[in-house]
């Protein structure tokens, strides 16, 4: 018997994330994976237990090793994830946070619960901003082929897609989790899409089974809160990582000199500027349509800052379960379809 799976990666700003399903319509158990988005240079470890903790952190690209991840973070000690620019997929960091991806997902299907180690059929499903997709889309479809084509087995058969990243949410409107049609968002429904990203902020509207390229489009990013807060952080003379921040945003607080601090005043003007922008924003794209249609799905990493304020003026407004992984579960479920 022939095995499948399907990969979604959202090689995200702040962190990478994976999908993995199988065609046999089973869960996969430990079926998501997610980094952090750090790339440095590979450098040995004097630590024997931490060097072998970095192992599965380490990837090597043209003859170049990396730490990613966790490892790089801590060995980097970084202030900004890798790649806020745009033309980043065509870097040696993106190629190994590819890879490193890849490699993760073929370590879950090889677990013992699962029994898929070295799956038959592969379809791989990239994603990429909507105001770059056109653009890019070959770009991309050719690094990720040369990089993957050369760690599958002789007798596996890969397909790589690229999708726009602002229509992954609806895939999982338009189908089930087991790649199954669900009947909605089609030709007699009108659906919109916010994906928060770390690098953009992405909008689609589909309008009865077509995308509306006028409202496909990027805008600012949860980074503008960074940039504020870490201004603020460093005034004061705190730790200004991207990790720091992020766990300011969600507690208002910071560990100083072993005792936590309510830095509520630095974090929420941030939030509040951000969430007036967004909120802007979709108005602005939507406007009175957004009253008559079936749903706005509200994803991506940014979704926990300005999601309750977006469904408090739409009470259309969906927030998945996981918003961070809205977009590779969706490139997951679409690439359940290309599986024969």
């Amino acid at each position: 018997m022939k095995t499948t799976a399907s990969i979604g990666i959202d090689l995200g700003h702040s962190s990478v994330k994976t999908s993995i399903k199988t065609g046999i319509k089973l869960p996969i158990l430990g079926g998501t994976t997610i980094f952090p988005t750090v790339v440095r240079d590979w450098v040995q470890i004097a630590n024997e237990e931490t060097a072998r903790r970095a192992e599965a952190d380490t990837v090597e690209i043209n003859g170049k090793k990396f730490f990613v991840g966790e490892t790089a973070q801590r060995q980097s000690q970084a202030e900004t994830f890798t790649g806020q620019n745009r033309n980043w997929i065509e870097t040696e960091q993106h190629d190994a946070l590819l890879v490193s991806a890849w490699h993760r997902a073929m370590a879950v299907l090889a677990r013992s619960e699962n029994s898929l180690a070295d799956p038959d059929q592969v379809s791989v499903v990239l994603g990429l901003p909507a105001s770059y997709y056109a653009e890019q889309r070959e770009v991309l479809l050719q690094r990720a082929r040369c990089l993957l084509q050369r760690l599958v087995k002789p007798h596996q058969d890969l397909q790589i897609y690229i999708e726009s990243q602002s229509r992954a949410p609806l895939l999982c409107v338009v189908f089930d989790a087991y790649g199954q049609e669900t009947g909605r968002a089609g030709e007699e429904e009108t659906w919109g899409v916010v994906e928060i990203g770390q690098f953009t902020t992405d909008f689609t509207l589909h309008d009865r089974g077509q995308e509306v390229d006028a409202a496909a489009s990027s805008a600012r990013w949860v980074s503008m809160i960074y940039d504020r807060i870490g201004a603020g952080f460093k005034q004061r003379g705190y730790e200004a990582s991207y990790e720091m921040i992020t766990k300011a945003i969600q507690t208002r607080k910071v560990k100083d000199f072993g005792k936590e601090v309510d830095i509520n005043d630095i974090v929420q003007p941030a939030v509040s500027e951000f969430t007036t922008y967004i909120m802007d924003e979709v108005s602005s794209r939507f406007g009175t349509k957004a009253r008559s249609m079936d749903g706005i799905i509200v994803a991506g990493g940014g979704a926990y800052i300005v999601g309750s304020e977006i469904r408090a003026k739409y009470p259309n407004a969906i927030i998945p379960a996981q918003p961070r992984f809205a977009v590779s579960e969706g490139y997951s479920r679409f690439g359940l379809l290309t599986l024969v």
